[in-house]
Parts: C-alpha cells; sequence; structure tokens
C-alpha cells in the first residue's frame, strides 16, 4: 500500500537484472524503500539495490531545450566507428566528438599504455554549430545496439548539456547520455 509519494532514481541495471530473474510475470512484486535503499519481493526471490542520489532529468525538459547542433548519421557505421575507437581506451571508455568539417565528425580516444586513436566519420546531414563534447563511448554503443533503426539523429544543447539520441525511425523514441567534463 503506498502511503507517500516518493521520488528516488534506481540503477537501471539492477532493474534489468531483476526482471530478468522473474519467472512469472503475472506476479506481484512487493516494494519497499528505505533512505539509501529499495528492496523488491515476489514469491521467493528478493533483491536489494541502493538509490542513487540525485535526481533524475526530466525528458521533456531536456528535448525541449534550444537544440544548437543536429547531426544524422548511419548507426551502424556510428556503432563500428565507436567500437573501434572504444577498442583502444583506458577503463573509463572517454570519446571526444568534433565537429571537423561541414559533413565529418572525428571521434576520438587516447590511453597513456597505447596511445590515441581517431576515426572520421561522414554524417548524412549535420546543421547548427560547430561542437566538442566528451561522452562514454560504451554508453553510446549500447544505446546505438538497443535501438534498431538504420539512422540515428543526436542533438546537442551545448558542451555540458545531455546528448539527446533518437532513432530516425521512432521520434518519441528518445535516449539520454550525459556528457563527461574533460579539458582536453
Amino acid at each position: 500500500m503506498i502511503k507517500d509519494s516518493v521520488s528516488i532514481v534506481i540503477p537501471g541495471k539492477h532493474l534489468l537484472d531483476y526482471s530478468k530473474m522473474l519467472q512469472d510475470e503475472q506476479s506481484r512484486t512487493d516494494i519497499s524503500v528505505g533512505d539509501r535503499s529499495i528492496l523488491f519481493r515476489t514469491h521467493n526471490l528478493q533483491m536489494q539495490s541502493s538509490l542513487l542520489d540525485g535526481k533524475y532529468p526530466i525528458p521533456d525538459n531536456l528535448a525541449s531545450k534550444a537544440v544548437t547542433t543536429v547531426m544524422m548519421l548511419d548507426s551502424v557505421m556510428f556503432l563500428q566507428a565507436l567500437e573501434r575507437v572504444c577498442l583502444l581506451a583506458d577503463k573509463s571508455h572517454v570519446v571526444r566528438l568534433s565537429i571537423i568539417r561541414e559533413n565529418t565528425i572525428l571521434l576520438f580516444s587516447k590511453t597513456t599504455e597505447i596511445g590515441d586513436v581517431s576515426e572520421e566519420l561522414i554524417v548524412n546531414a549535420l546543421n547548427g554549430n560547430e561542437i566538442t563534447i566528451f561522452f562514454n563511448g560504451k554508453y553510446m554503443m549500447d544505446i546505438l545496439q538497443s535501438m534498431g533503426s538504420r539512422q540515428v539523429i543526436v542533438k546537442f544543447s551545448g558542451r555540458w548539456s545531455p546528448i539527446i539520441i533518437q532513432p530516425d525511425n521512432s521520434p518519441e523514441t528518445l535516449y539520454i547520455l550525459t556528457p563527461i567534463k574533460s579539458n582536453s
């Protein structure tokens, strides 16, 4: 029974893992929220997860924020380029994306052990301001692998604002990727 309205942020991976463990989709799940954790109970299955600090950004606010740069590119080519750049990246998977010409972006990653790796990629459409932004390449690859679209639309609202990723065949679908602050 819900007594009070609560706003919490739960790690998405924990919810996904719990949903995979459920055997009966029709079963009732009891949820208990504590100060720093949440507990899920379904029959004999129990899982506790720590809550994340902070508030999750409201997607409608992010989508309506003033977009300064929009690019459309082939999602498979983007994914393959990211895989090559991240292959030699360190554990943080930091990738720098820069617009270098009218229809070309540069993906760049560096490691202290091996050196630098870069990949130029032609985009199908590019409108707006030049931008250089850093993000976790592994997270971007996860997004691209899950969307199932030939083309991807990537929107930027500035160097420190969340990156909006949308499959071209599903404009109501929205993925959000937080950039990484870097002085490089």
